[in-house]
This record gives structure tokens, C-alpha cells and sequence, in this order.
């Protein structure tokens, strides 16, 4: 898993960042107002990841109300916060030269209820 970057185009660099979503139209995420998930994409800088990011998001139904915390992508600073099923899901997304240009992936959809956004 450490040699994730040298698969991204040279001039690009794997970002993450959490999204608060709901979804545009139906009912997608099982009665739940809205979750939080966390999203890795392949870009020069932070815009660009956003444009990524949600242009993914959005062909999956969801739009971003928010944006949390975006970085650089690191898989032994992000060990604690996503599982290892999510950082194998990374690995796969852009472990080859083959899956560089999908540039998107998005994780375990974090539910919260009844519209009442956690703090």
C-alpha cells in the first residue's frame, strides 16, 4: 500500500477529505437524513479535489452540504480513522496504472438521523 502514489499522474497526488452528503432525490441512505463519508481523489490541490470529489459524489446521488477536514492522502497517518476494508478499497482504486485516471473513491457512508447533523 505504500507505493500508492507512484500510480498518480506526476503532476497529481492522492487528497481526502470528509463530506457531509444528502441525497438529491430519494431515498438512498435508508431513512437517514444525510451521513458523513470519507473520499480520496487524485488532484494537483485542494479545488481540485472538491471538483473531483463532488462530481463523484453527485453521479452517485448525493450532493456535499460540507466539507471537513481535506489533506494530502497518507495510509500510515489515516490508519486510525478509516478501516482496513476502506484502505484496501484505496489501494485497489489506484494501486495500478490501469485505474489512475478514476481518480475517486468514497468509504463507509456514516449515517445521522432524523436531521439532527452531529457537532
Amino acid at each position: 500500500m505504500s507505493n500508492h502514489r507512484k500510480v498518480v499522474r506526476p503532476d497529481h497526488q492522492l487528497w481526502i477529505g470528509i463530506a457531509d452528503v444528502v441525497p438529491f432525490e430519494g431515498d438512498l441512505l435508508n431513512g437517514a437524513k444525510g451521513a458523513f463519508v470519507h473520499v480520496v481523489a487524485s488532484s494537483h490541490n485542494d479545488p481540485g479535489f472538491r471538483g473531483i470529489a463532488k462530481e463523484g459524489l453527485r453521479a452517485m446521488g448525493f450532493d456535499v452540504l460540507k466539507w471537513g477536514e481535506i489533506m494530502p492522502f497518507d495510509p500510515i497517518d489515516h490508519q486510525s480513522s478509516l478501516s482496513a476494508a476502506e484502505l484496501h478499497g484505496i489501494s485497489t482504486e489506484f494501486g495500478s496504472a490501469a485505474k489512475q485516471q478514476a481518480g475517486f473513491w468514497c468509504g463507509t457512508f456514516h449515517l445521522y438521523e432524523h436531521g439532527i447533523r452531529p457537532h
